[in-house]
Parts: C-alpha cells; sequence; structure tokens
C-alpha cells in the first residue's frame, strides 16, 4: 500500500541510467532516483552499445579572479554522447563567459573572465544509451585586492568630447568562425575606450582581442558561437564627454557535414521450424551509424542463436535455427548524431505439423 516496486526481469546495456520515482496529491509532488548501472559481458558482440567512462576526469584549480579557469575531460563511449557541465548542481548553458569545446573525445569548459562567483563545485555528465558518468572538480577564485576609486581628471576649456569618423557596423558570421568590429574614433584628449556586450563589460581574453591603431578600434573575437550573438558596443570618455557605438552580431550554423542514417527495405522471410533465417539491409549515413535489432519491440542480445553481422554497409540478423515462437516482426534500427531509422519485416515460421 506504501510501496511501489519497479521490476526488470531482464537488463540490458541500453537499460542503464537514471531511474526516478515521482509521486503527486493535491498537496504537492514528490521525487527519487537511483542509478542503475548493467555491466558489459565479456563476451559481448559487436553490436553492444559501451557506457561512457573518464579516461582522465577534470582537476580542481584555483585561479585569481579576471582569468581563465578550464576543465578539461577525455571520455570513451560509444556514440552518440551527451555531454553537459554542472555548477554545483544547475547545468551550465553557454554565454560569453561559459565555453564548452569537444576535440578528439576531450570535453572542455571554459571560465573566460572569473569572478568570485564562479567558485563552486563544477561536474562533467556524459551519457549515452547505455549509461552514464560523472566526474567533479573544485573551482576556487580568489577575490582581486581592493585599490581606492581613481578620481576622474580636472576638465580643461580646450577638451573636446569624442568625434565618430567610422561607426561600428553589424556583422553575421558562421560559427566557428573569426569576427572583427572595427571603428574610428578621434578626440583631444584622447578618449579611454572600453568594449561592451549588451550591458556586459568584455575583458581581454583569448577568445576578445581589443586592439588600437592611431584613431582605430577593434575588437576581434577569434571564434564566435550562439551564446555570442548579440549587440556589441564601444563606449568612448574623455573629459569632454562620451560616445556610444553599437553594432549587432548575427551567428549562422555552420554547414552541417552530418547525414542522417537511411535504411534499404527488408524482405518478409518465410522458413519451415529449425531452419535457418536471415534479415539484410544496407545503411548509410555519417558519422557511421550504431545499427540494433529487435523483436516485437524488444531488443535482441548478440547471442550464438542470433549473430547481428555488419560488412561495410551490409547489415545483416542471423538466426541459426528457428522456432514457431520466433515469428513476428523483426525490426533494424540505425542511430547516429545527425538522426535515426528504423526498417522492418516479418518472420513467418511453419510448423513442421
Amino acid at each position: 500500500s506504501t510501496k511501489s516496486i519497479l521490476i526488470i526481469r531482464q537488463v540490458f546495456m541500453e537499460d542503464s541510467g537514471v531511474f526516478a520515482a515521482v509521486a503527486e496529491n493535491r498537496g504537492g509532488r514528490a521525487k527519487c532516483s537511483a542509478n542503475l548501472v548493467v555491466q558489459e559481458r565479456r563476451q559481448a558482440g559487436r553490436g553492444g552499445v559501451i557506457p561512457p567512462s573518464f579516461l582522465t576526469t577534470a582537476q580542481g584549480t584555483i585561479v585569481k579572479a579576471g582569468q581563465l579557469a578550464r576543465f578539461d575531460a577525455r571520455i570513451a563511449g560509444t556514440k552518440p554522447l551527451d555531454v553537459y557541465w554542472l555548477k554545483n548542481g544547475k547545468k551550465i548553458m553557454p554565454d560569453i563567459r561559459y565555453k564548452t569545446l569537444e576535440e578528439d573525445n576531450t570535453y572542455t569548459l571554459l571560465i573566460i573572465e572569473t569572478v568570485p562567483e564562479d567558485s563552486a563545485q563544477y561536474e562533467c555528465v556524459a551519457i549515452n544509451s547505455a549509461g552514464e558518468a560523472r566526474c567533479e572538480a573544485e573551482c576556487i577564485v580568489q577575490a582581486p585586492s581592493s585599490r581606492a576609486p581613481a578620481k576622474a581628471p580636472p576638465k580643461s576649456p580646450a577638451d573636446q568630447a569624442p568625434t565618430v569618423i567610422q561607426p561600428l557596423s553589424d556583422q553575421t558570421m558562421k560559427e566557428g568562425q573569426p569576427v572583427l568590429f572595427k571603428c574610428k574614433i578621434s578626440g583631444k584628449p584622447v578618449p579611454q575606450v572600453q568594449w561592451l556586450k549588451g550591458d556586459q563589460p568584455i575583458k581581454p581574453s583569448k577568445y576578445f582581442q581589443m586592439g588600437k591603431e592611431g584613431d582605430v578600434y577593434t575588437l576581434r573575437i577569434s571564434e564566435v558561437f550562439p551564446e555570442d550573438e548579440g549587440v556589441y558596443k564601444c563606449v568612448a570618455t574623455s573629459p569632454g564627454g562620451q560616445v556610444i557605438l553599437s553594432g549587432a552580431l548575427s551567428v549562422l550554423a555552420p554547414d552541417s557535414q552530418e547525414v542522417a542514417p537511411t535504411l534499404a527495405r527488408m524482405a518478409d522471410v518465410t522458413v519451415p521450424e529449425g531452419s535457418p533465417a536471415q534479415f539484410r539491409t544496407q545503411v548509410s549515413g555519417k558519422p557511421t551509424a550504431t545499427v540494433q535489432w529487435f523483436r516485437e519491440g524488444v531488443l535482441i542480445p548478440q547471442s550464438p542463436d542470433f549473430q547481428m553481422i555488419t560488412e561495410g554497409n551490409n547489415v545483416l540478423l542471423l538466426i541459426a535455427s528457428t522456432y514457431e515462437e520466433d515469428s513476428g516482426t523483426f525490426t533494424c534500427k540505425a542511430t547516429n548524431s545527425a538522426g535515426q531509422a528504423q526498417v522492418s519485416a516479418k518472420l513467418i515460421v511453419k510448423s513442421k505439423n
């Protein structure tokens, strides 16, 4: 009456993951969860999905405020992998200060310009259909030493407000490409220039580089991502006054080189009981798809009775010996990071009687 039980009578690698029980009534909602890890059999065949695991884990770091903080984790496991980062248990959404990168199975979190509030416990989470893996690392940001605010110099009668010679232009660039904002401002004395995204000041870093040559001021972003979209401002200030220039950045999605998988049609198969049977199809897609076989919607594990073979683009399911109860719908499912496809056919096993 007060207990609720979930029983999984037969588990496979794909069942690994977090299972949650949710109870609701008019008074509110309660939830508890637990992790199921299904260990791979030593004799698992080529069709098995390998759960994620960390070859190297993220390491704790201590940085001074304003410096770059970096966490790297190298992850193994069957792709597609869903990898994301948490800060004190909350998912981090990439923005102008938080960048996430992936290269050669190394997943990186960058905090471009740290502030004391970035001191926290960070966690890398990797998930695929076979399970999940996590690792943690602590970031400690040391607060800068306090300084007395500088007093503004007195205004001279000869001071001139900054004059705009060339305004900022809007920019449209593909994701991953560099972009350059440029403007020309004169003034006497030479104005102090600050760059902002929206109302947030931008500090120099590997990704944001400010330049000045004569009256020309530049902001170069070495690599743009969707979270870099927005309005960038150049604020020029002198004792004689202030001018604010603005330009919008739009980031286009890169040309996708990924192709969702496709499967050729499979033919129905009719055999006498006790005979072998096979289903054959062709798979295409980029990157190479992971192939799984199902009978009546239930995943078929690799075994001597059911052998899954992939030779180039040809995909086969071999059934060594058929029985009348094997009759049913068999489905081949192909999955890659660009999408999923499936094709089905029927097996009819005729009784000897």
